[in-house]
C-alpha cells in the first residue's frame, strides 16, 4: 500500500486561492448571484402557495429566501469591495516597482565617479 500524496489536495488549495485573489470580483459576483437567484425563487415558492391559499404551511420558504437574499446581496457587495482592493493592490505594486527603479538609478549615479569638482 503506497500513501496518497497531499501535493494534488495542495495544487487545488491553491487554484482557489488563486481565483478568490487574482478574479475575486467574478468569484464573490458569481456566488452572490446564485445565493440572491436561489432566495428568488424561494420567495416565488412562497408567493406561489401564498396565493393558492396554502401559505401559512410555507413559512420556511419565506424564511429561506430572506436568508439567501440577504446574504447574496451581502456577497455582491463584498465583490466591489474585493474589487477596490485588486484595484489598490495593482497600484500599489506600481508605485513599489517606480520607487525599487529609482532606488536602482540613485545607486548607479552615486557610485559612479563625479565628471566636475565644485571649487570653493
Amino acid at each position: 500500500m503506497s500513501k496518497a500524496s497531499g501535493l494534488h489536495q495542495e495544487v487545488g488549495n491553491h487554484h482557489l486561492q488563486d481565483i478568490v485573489v487574482y478574479k475575486a470580483f467574478a468569484f464573490f459576483m458569481t456566488v452572490g448571484l446564485c445565493a440572491a437567484g436561489l432566495g428568488f425563487l424561494a420567495g416565488l415558492r412562497f408567493i406561489y402557495y401564498y396565493l393558492s391559499g396554502d401559505g401559512d404551511g410555507h413559512l420556511q420558504s419565506l424564511i429561506l429566501a430572506s436568508i439567501l437574499l440577504g446574504g447574496g446581496f451581502q456577497t455582491m457587495l463584498t465583490a466591489f469591495l474585493a474589487d477596490l482592493l485588486a484595484v489598490n493592490r495593482r497600484l500599489m505594486e506600481d508605485v513599489q516597482y517606480r520607487v525599487k527603479k529609482l532606488e536602482i538609478s540613485v545607486d548607479q549615479t552615486a557610485t559612479e565617479k563625479p565628471t566636475h569638482t565644485i571649487r570653493e
